[in-house]
This record gives C-alpha cells, structure tokens and sequence, in this order.
C-alpha cells in the first residue's frame, strides 16, 4: 500500500501540511480554530473543547502559552478560509480513508473467523511532518527501500500518543498498561506489528496503520522473550518476522527495534460483528448504523439477501448514500450496488413486496444522477424489460420511479433507447405526463420529459411522428410557469428539430442533449 497519509497524498508540501494538521490529533484540521498564542497553533474545534473542558483557562498544548477563553471563543476562533481549504482537501482524506478500510477489511478476512466481521468506525489520518522526515532520515541509514504497511493493536490513547510522538520502544519485557494486554512479549522490547486479524488481539477496538521499514531481517518460528534493541543491533538485524502455523492458521507478526522505522499513517477505530447471528436485529441494527463512508460491503450484500427488513435497510442505505452530492459516496453506492447478481437484480424488480422494488428502483435511481457510467448498468441492462413492465404499472410509485431509472439508462445508452419505443411505452409515457401535470406533481413531469428527450437524441425520427406528445407537450408545458418544466420541454424539441445536435444557440442557451432525472427524497 502506497504511502498514505494526507498530505502526500494531495501533494503537499510540508509547511503547509504543517499549517493545516491539528497540533491534538496531528489530522487534518476540522473547523480549525487559531489560538491565540504567539505561535497561533491551530486546533480543530472538536479536539478545542476537550481541551477547555469545564477550565475557562487553558494552555497552548504546542508552545504551553497560558491565557483565558472567551466566552464565544468557537466565533472568534475560527478561521473561515482554513476552514475552506481544509473542507476542499476533506474529500480527497475520504477517498484514501476508503483505501484504508479495504486494506484492513482484507487483511482480516484473510486469517478471521468466518463469522466475524471487522467493522471500520472511523480512521483519522496522521500528519506529522517531524516524524516523516526521522522516518525518511532512517531509511537513508538502514539504506533499506523495503517499506511494508503493517498494523500495530493498541488503545485510542497510546494511539493518539503514537500520531503526536511515534512509536516507543517498550521499557519492560512485558506488556504494558497502556495497551492493556498481559504476557510476555514475545521477542522482547520491541515495537510490533501484524495483518488485521493478529493485530486485533492486542489491544482495544484501536488500530494503527504504519509504514514500516523493514531493513535486516531474521526469520523466526519460535520466541526469545529478552531480546533488545542492541542485541538485534549485534546480530546484525533490524527486524525480527515471525511465522507461526497452528493448526492451520497462519500468524504473522513483525518486531521492529526502532522507533524512527515506523511512520504512522492512521488511526482506525474498529468493532467485532457477529454477522450470522440467527437475530434478524443484529444485521438490521448494524445498517442503520453505519456510517455513509465506511460501508461493509458484505453485511450489505448479506442484507440484500436476507430477511424482508434487512433489504429494505439495506436498500435505504445504498440509495441515501447515493443521494449525497459528493462523488465518492456515488461511487460507494455503485459498488454496494455491484455485489448484486444478475438473478439478484431480477428478483428485486420482481419482488412481491411493493415497498422493496420502490426502494430498488429509488437507489438505482439516486445511483444513476451521480454515476453517469455505462458499466453502472451492466448487469440492469439485462432487466430492462422488467424495469419497462414496472413503468406499465399505472401512476404508481413504482412505474415513475422505473421512469427515473431508464431515464438516467437512455441518458447514457443508446440501446435503452431503441427499446423503448414500442407504441406501448410511448402511451404509457404520455399517460404518466398528463397524470402528472394533473396532480401538479413537477418531479415526475421532468422525469418523463427527460426521458422522452433522451430517447429523442437517437431515436428522433420516431419522436418526430409522436404527434399526441408533442401537441400536448407543445400546448401545456412550453409556456408552464416553472422554468424547469419549460426547458424540459424545450429539450425535447431541441432533440427533435436538431436530429440528436444541438445547434450552437441551443447550447449557448444552457440546453444539453440528455438530462438525467431530477433529485428525489
């Protein structure tokens, strides 16, 4: 795994990584607020109250400055252009944050109990440029360029210890307090590390994700509990690599003499989830708790699968997540919905419980506004008869939002076009649009209208001869008093009069050839 941490990441450089890393957590800064000390040291607003807590005095943890809080100290504070910076650059953390998370949902999975889950609640990124340059000082005297990312077991506080001051040598040949675990260590003071599923026996519910720098390396199968730092650094290694195979099960574990050869990427909180506990509460608790940005895709796909009440959970969660605007949570959407089958898909469209196939069809349609890839709709593609028998179903629910869907399938493939001009569909069509306009329902008349000048982007010559719709469209909606409704409208004229091109001026005046579906809740 490539070098994580944020700043490089994004590509900056380290002043400014400086200038935008909260001198508590050594993350970057969340609704950063500027202390008033000499040295203006920058806190995030969360890690500021833990600081005051119940004192109205406190002391600048970076340069220990002493003074009082104001009363409104969150306004006089806070710096509203780090703060708009650091909001830009908080997307590009959520999409290193999601390799994170594969990471070590992976490397669990590779040694953990099969009916165990590794939930990821949260990861915060490191950035702490006086550690990364003794991290890079070390590679240079070990003149080793062997970097592996590795996972250290440990409590948030020693965490939270570690991001501000690395990594320590343990004193004692046991271990201690602050990781809360007994025994003996194993190769003795050293700093350890493992995959996920090793990793997680030491410690509570707290990760750390590191660079390590492996350089001189002695294989080991069995313990030597007094080892030392001087002694490796006798016999000529720099890390002890342990693999132990019991009944089958193989544990890897690293023992890494010094501290300045590991660079801490993360933090990651985690919890332990039964995922086949025969309680249809535990899965269906666990969705409706989870968090938009670190989604199981398993427990997701478990749910899809399961009970009544866990697809519709978990249908609610793909399609709420779809509805953020930011395009990572899109993305996460469309890979939740991608660990269906083709059978899967066709028994969701075909599921006799009304409410599932509207929340499907609500998720693929928050889905389609935000991915406007043709590979989003590989394995739907197969069902469109389905999703056109679902629109035949009336003024339902259902049949407009099967409208949204192909609305957003014909925005992006000429295919779902051609299919969809049978008289059939283009009366359904209609049908729909007046329906609409009747009950002054403005989502569902841009539907139709979109999808309708969709189709004509291809299909214009049929469009052309649809002279019921054009006549209605024509008398009722070119001069509608919503100017959304007026411009849908006019698309489909567009499409009509220019054979699938806009001319200049349609495009000059904001039109585009497809549209997807409006937003909906």
């Amino acid at each position: 795994m490539a070098n994580g941490f944020i700043a490089s990441a994004i590509g900056l450089n380290a002043d400014l990584q400086e200038h935008l890393t909260c001198v508590i957590h050594r993350g970057l800064l969340d609704h950063p607020m500027i202390l008033p000390c000499k040295g203006k040291h920058r806190l995030c607003q969360e890690c500021t109250e833990e600081l005051i807590g119940s004192s109205w005095n406190i002391t600048c943890p970076e340069c220990r400055e002493s003074y009082e809080v104001p009363q409104d100290w969150a306004d006089i504070w806070f710096d509203r252009v780090l703060h708009h910076i650091t909001s830009k650059l908080s997307s590009n953390e959520a999409e290193i944050n999601q390799k994170v998370i594969k990471f070590v949902q992976e490397s669990y999975s590779r040694h953990g109990s099969p009916n165990q889950r590794l939930h990821i609640k949260s990861v915060q990124m490191v950035s702490n440029p006086r550690l990364k340059a003794n991290f890079d000082k070390c590679k240079q005297t070990i003149n080793s360029h062997e970097i592996i990312t590795l996972l250290h077991g440990t409590t948030r506080k020693a965490a939270l210890s570690i991001s501000g001051q690395g990594f320590r040598i343990p004193e004692s040949f046991n271990r201690n307090s602050e990781d809360e675990s007994e025994g003996e260590l194993k190769f003795g003071t050293a700093i350890y590390f493992a995959e996920a599923k090793k990793a997680t026996e030491y410690g509570k519910n707290t990760l750390v994700l590191a660079d390590c720098i492996l350089g001189r390396i002695e294989e080991k199968d069995v313990s030597e509990l007094k080892l030392t730092p001087s002694i490796g650094h006798e016999r000529g290694y720099d890390t002890i690599y342990y693999n132990n195979h019991q009944e089958g099960i193989v544990s890897q574990e690293w023992a890494i003499y010094r501290s300045d050869q590991c660079y801490p990427l993360c933090i990651i909180d985690y919890e332990f989830l039964d995922i086949n506990n025969s309680s249809e509460d535990v899965l269906l608790n666990y969705i409706k708790t989870m968090n938009p940005m670190f989604p199981d895709l398993y427990a997701i796909h478990q749910a899809l699968t399961g009970t009544e009440n866990q697809c519709k959970e978990a249908l609610r969660f793909i399609g709420d997540t779809a509805k953020n605007n930011l395009l990572l949570e899109s993305r996460i959407a469309s890979s939740l919905l991608a660990t269906l089958s083709n059978g899967q898909i066709g028994t969701l469209l075909k599921h006799p419980n009304e409410t599932v196939r509207i929340l499907f069809l609500r998720a693929l349609w928050q889905i389609g506004q935000r991915d406007r890839s043709p590979e989003l709709y590989v394995h739907l593609i197969f069902h469109w008869k389905l999703l056109i028998e679902s629109l035949q179903s009336g003024y339902t629910d259902v049949s407009w939002r099967a409208c949204g869907v192909l609305t957003n399938m014909a925005a992006v493939i000429t295919h779902v076009r051609k299919a969809l001009i049978s008289s059939e569909v283009l009366n359904q069509l209609m049908l729909l649009l007046k329906r609409a306009v009747q009950f002054e329902d403005k989502t569902c008349v841009l539907t139709v209208l979109h999808l309708m000048a969709n189709i004509a982007v291809s299909e214009h010559e049929i469009m052309k001869q649809q002279k019921n719709i054009l006549d209605y469209v024509n008398q009722n909606l070119l001069d509608h008093n919503d100017i959304e409704i007026q411009e849908a409208g006019n698309r489909l004229f567009c499409n009509i009069i220019g054979k699938g091109n806009l001319s200049a001026d349609w495009k000059r005046g904001g039109y585009k050839d497809v549209a997807v579906a409006p937003t909906i809740d």
